[in-house]
């Protein structure tokens, strides 16, 4: 069920860009079997209960009892000024392809998929024995807010090694040995890799574990940044230096409240 619940709460943080909290008004459309089914339908509603009562943003709801309400409730929430619409399970990919594709302005979000193809449209799907998603998210829940710092504060990743493809707008930073930050260069066709904190142990220290940000940009050049990182995790029994990668990852999310 935690899996599920950061999968939700990424779809929400990735697509809210710069929005100022008072114009984001996101709506989840849950499948057949309603909320309390015992699969993603309940572990999204949790997540939703939980990510309202930390931001007090509230979020629309409607559950979906035939297949023809699909689209029809997403084409609701649009109507009801939803600017993020999430979709729960594969069964929802029709019909959000449509209502993304007639809504161009409107940001849409779909677990379980990861076939279709729309600029608005943000896809997310997950192993049960991949630890990769979970590091990621877990790094960005754990960071602190930094002042001038909207879309993500200065962080390490818990992760082996991070894939970055270059994002669409710039912003992204690293920090040197010595404390100064860097600008990654935005070119297309780059892709960024990252050191962290398995990295760093199972080298002992040889390859430290690389402090990165995104910062705010200017304000005339203030465009919503969307990036797509590749976690790369080890397998659960690989020694990293006194305790395997399972072990290291336990330890980590406890440290941060999230096991």
């Amino acid at each position: 069920m935690k899996k599920i619940y950061l999968i939700m709460m990424a779809a929400i943080m990735s697509l809210m860009g710069s929005l100022a909290f008072a114009d984001f008004k996101p709506a989840v459309i849950y499948d057949m079997g309603g909320k309390f089914d015992k699969s993603f339908n309940e572990g999204v509603y949790n997540g939703i209960k939980r990510f309202t009562d930390e931001t007090g943003i509230a979020v629309m709801e409607f559950e979906v009892t035939n297949e023809a309400q699909r689209q029809q409730a997403m084409e609701k929430m649009i109507q009801r000024g939803a600017t993020l619409v999430l979709g729960v399970g594969f069964a929802q990919a029709d019909a959000i392809d449509k209502v993304a594709a007639a809504n161009p302005d409107k940001m849409f979000s779909i677990i379980d998929v990861n076939w279709l193809d729309r600029p608005n449209l943000r896809q997310y799907t997950f192993k049960e024995e991949e630890g990769s998603y979970l590091v990621g998210m877990a790094a960005a829940m754990a960071s602190k807010t930094e002042p001038g710092e909207v879309r993500a504060a200065a962080h390490e990743d818990i992760n082996l090694i991070t894939l970055l493809v270059t994002g669409t707008e710039p912003g992204l930073q690293a920090k040197d040995v010595n404390g100064n930050w860097h600008d990654v260069p935005c070119k297309p066709g780059y892709i960024t890799v990252n050191s962290g904190d398995m990295l760093a142990m199972a080298s002992k220290g040889h390859y430290p574990s690389t402090p990165h940000r995104v910062v705010n940009p200017p304000m005339q050049e203030n465009r919503s940044r969307y990036s797509m990182p590749l976690f790369v995790h080890p397998r659960p029994d690989v020694l990293l230096d006194k305790m395997t990668a399972e072990e290291f990852l336990n330890e980590r999310l406890k440290e941060i409240g999230l096991k």
